[in-house]
């Protein structure tokens, strides 16, 4: 996997596909499987910089390192046209209905009408530097772009018959606010009028817009360059992935923007590319040490492990509060009765509520004596540097990988995850040649 913080090579399908692009190979991973299939390689002499799904989960664009935007059939396997006519690579790309939206190297950004043969229908030239960050609102009316000159533009959707250019001073809002490239752009899948950016190293500001007054509604400065942003679906949470210094994974509360949790060290290198999948309880992220990890929200089966774990080895106490490490207790019977009654009571609510969940899984089961180390919060409880959640949608159980995912060589599962207390669900390694490395 190329190590390029410009670059956008992982993508999750509504279909629970994770398309990823490993140099001059496209490949595809089923969730449902955990089978991989080839989608297909470059031409020679060029790169994959950038790959995104269409929306019903039956193409994938891929865009290429000489500027060319190919479109796939997902499940014929078949490059269906290539479309060319950028000066620089293609380092972002997005969807909306029928058009594909490109982020070139030049600063200009084009929509491909995939239906016709002169696909060109607009071109948005707001930016002096690489478009790395390009998102269409789930409405489609509006579009993002966030380039390397630091700045964030949010345009108008309206697409002409015939081929017209938008330039700076037509975007709706232009914002300058980062100090640093603009990759990270996400909108709020319950609020479409809300939109967050992430800067890189020199900025490491998270900002909130409103898209309808152009007010910034929030600011918080993270510890590390922001490479993505993720809005969970089921709960007003944001995701950031980090780079250096500390390859983190971080969770925000909105509209407060504090902290929630975070997982240091997420990735031996620094977090570049994430996707979350269409059900919106797993999140896959991909890094420069060439691993794809995939973090599962399994709240209510991690609590009742954690009971199940607690009255084994006695190492989790109700009523603590405080982040950090949690020594080995004493046995159960030993605690104060009331903290017994608490533990019980709390036992019979999970035990109950499991019932009526239909996510609940009996298969993690076996796997509650690998927990032997605790920290809880007010909101979260980790498990190494992983974490679960009990109220919140984005978060990481530590269960044993749910499939084999050597369907290839260089695509091949790295560890047996029940035996680590520092890890996601299933992590997979990428052994790709010839890395390029960009700041």
């Amino acid at each position: 996997m190329v190590d390029d913080y410009y670059l956008n090579l992982v993508s999750f399908s509504s279909k629970n596909v994770v398309a990823v692009a490993l140099s001059e190979t496209t490949y595809m991973w089923t969730a449902s499987t955990g089978e991989v299939h080839e989608l297909g390689s470059c031409p020679e002499g060029t790169y994959a910089s950038s790959v995104d799904w269409s929306a019903d989960g039956a193409f994938v664009g891929i865009g290429l390192g000489t500027g060319a935007v190919e479109l796939w059939d997902a499940e014929a396997n078949k490059r269906l046209r290539t479309m060319s006519g950028h000066q620089g690579q293609v380092a972002v790309l997005s969807w909306n209905g029928h058009v594909l939206s490109s982020g070139c190297g030049d600063g200009s950004i084009w929509h491909h009408d995939v239906r016709i043969a002169r696909h060109k229908v607009m071109e948005l030239l707001g930016h002096t530097g690489e478009v790395c960050g390009l998102k269409w609102r789930p409405d489609g009316e509006m579009i993002a772009s966030g380039g390397n000159d630091n700045v964030v533009n949010i345009w108008d959707s309206r697409l002409g018959g015939d081929v017209s250019v938008q330039r700076l001073a037509d975007a709706k809002y232009t914002k300058r606010n980062h100090t640093a490239a603009v990759k990270a752009i996400a909108w709020a899948p319950w609020d479409h009028h809300v939109l967050a950016s992430g800067g890189g190293t020199s900025d490491a500001n998270i900002h909130v817009w409103s898209v309808t007054t152009g007010a910034r509604l929030q600011t918080v400065k993270t510890p590390a360059q922001v490479t993505s942003l993720i809005w969970s679906p089921h709960k007003k949470e944001i995701l950031s992935t980090h780079g250096y210094p500390t390859n983190s994974l971080m969770v925000h509360a909105y509209p407060s923007m504090s902290p929630v949790a975070e997982i240091r060290d997420a990735h031996d290198s620094r977090v570049l590319y994430s996707a979350i999948a269409p059900a919106g309880d797993v999140v896959v992220t991909g890094a420069g040490d060439e691993n794809l990890k995939f973090w599962r929200s399994e709240c209510k089966v991690l609590l009742l492990l954690i009971i199940a774990d607690a009255l084994q080895f006695g190492t989790f106490h109700p009523r603590r509060r405080k982040s950090t490490v949690v020594p080995r207790l004493p046995p159960i019977v030993s605690w104060p009765c009331a903290d017994r009654l608490y533990l019980c009571f709390t036992s019979l609510f999970l035990f109950v509520i499991s019932l009526f969940n239909l996510r609940f899984s009996l298969a993690a089961m076996p796997h509650f004596h690998s927990l032997s180390r605790v920290i809880s919060s007010s909101s979260f409880v980790f498990i190494g540097s992983s974490a679960a959640t009990q109220g919140s949608s984005l978060a990481c159980a530590v269960t044993q990988p749910q499939a084999d995912l050597r369907g290839d060589a260089r695509f091949q599962t790295a560890l047996n995850i029940s035996s680590s207390y520092r890890s996601p669900v299933w992590y997979i390694s990428l052994l790709s040649s010839s890395p390029r490395y960009r700041r």
